[in-house]
């Protein structure tokens, strides 16, 4: 069989966004979404480290919704190269009129109740239950990399704005999604805007059974075999996260052998680490010595960190310190913490490389 071939029918697609059968393990997370919006009346806010699946969550949500007779408009906005508040206002304008369009209504239902003909912030952030009213159907609004609304406040446009003009939308519905952790909590628990439109769903850990048994099946499906020993290493290194598993396991199919051996799934991770490592050397380079001393603290799992013996053997200098070491390894996204101030670094693979490349 030819490699390209190989490539088609490979059971581990990680190049696009899995469905239907395809998804493991996010049932819970997709019902609690669509329950959400057609059963509570509301929206979500997802907030997942990149490649979580989020994405995959919605999509499937979405169309559940579809297949259930649920009758919406979809617009869908992504502010990942969005740093103004202007920028933003013009993307959501536009972003509208396109899905209106798309659904077959005249955009010009849009100036029925508001004169956009020179739009403010506040005109144009109401627009989407303007075109739910006049179009007579409810209107989801998909907003990704939503955290960057923190990179253009302002005096006169703050998330505060948003919160209270989305929130008296009766038939809007904002699934309101971002990869960077700590900033999205920060909208959401620390701030806690959008509370009263938004059910915060969080990614459970998908089982060590599920995802052992889905990387056996797809193997056995086309006639290889990997041991449980090796099944479980990828478990270990990716935390059982899918997009990792599948770019991990995309690997090792892709080796002409029938029988999956520790030589095979060690060069696959081999070959991930070293995709991933410039970029992680570049993390640390941006770190100080003592955020460097914190992150091994936490790969040895201290939990008090402003113990007499751990600021010094740590080097951590003073709790006051620790604090200020804290608040930016979170800024950074290398970080979070749990409702029990547990610290654990985001990314599965930066944690392995730290552990057995970096800090040996």
């Amino acid at each position: 069989m030819l490699k390209s071939e190989i490539l088609r029918e490979h059971p581990f697609a990680y190049e696009k966004i899995a469905a239907g059968k395809s998804i493991i393990g996010r049932d819970a997370e997709v019902a609690a979404l669509v329950n959400s919006i057609r059963n509570k009346g509301k929206g979500a806010a997802i907030y997942e480290p990149p490649q979580s699946g989020k994405e995959m969550v919605v999509r499937e949500a979405l169309d559940v919704l579809t297949a259930g007779g649920y009758n919406y408009i979809l617009c869908e906005i992504n502010l990942f190269n969005v740093y103004t508040a202007e920028g933003f206002i013009e993307l959501l304008q536009d972003k509208l009129s396109e899905s209106l369009t798309e659904a077959g209504i005249d955009d010009s239902i849009l100036r029925s109740g508001a004169d956009i003909s020179a739009p403010t912030a506040k005109t144009v952030l109401e627009l989407p239950q303007e075109a739910a009213t006049e179009s007579h159907r409810q209107m989801i609004v998909y907003i990704k990399e939503f955290q960057n609304i923190l990179l253009f406040e302002r005096r006169d446009f703050k998330a505060e704005l948003l919160s209270k003009l989305w929130s008296k939308q009766t038939d809007v519905h904002y699934i309101l999604t971002g990869s960077m952790v700590n900033a999205m909590e920060s909208i959401f628990e620390e701030r806690r805007l959008f509370s009263s439109m938004t059910t915060i769903i969080k990614f459970a850990p998908i089982e060590r059974s599920v995802v052992a048994k889905y990387i056996n099946d797809s193997f056995l499906n086309f006639g290889r075999v990997i041991e449980n020993a090796e099944v479980l290493e990828i478990c270990a290194i990716t935390h059982c996260k899918i997009s990792l598993v599948n770019q991990f396991c995309a690997i090792c199919f892709g080796q002409p052998a029938g029988y999956i051996n520790r030589n095979i799934v060690n060069g696959a991770r081999d070959r991930i680490i070293s995709r991933s490592e410039p970029f992680f050397r570049h993390i640390m380079s941006e770190l100080t010595p003592n955020q460097i001393s914190f992150l091994k603290a936490v790969l040895d799992d201290v939990r008090k960190f402003s113990r007499a013996d751990i600021l010094e053997s740590y080097k951590l200098n003073s709790s006051a310190n620790v604090f200020r070491i804290k608040d930016a390894l979170k800024k950074k996204e290398v970080i979070s913490f749990d409702s029990d101030e547990v610290p654990s670094i985001i990314d599965p693979l930066f944690e392995y490389w730290l552990k057995y490349y970096y800090f040996t």
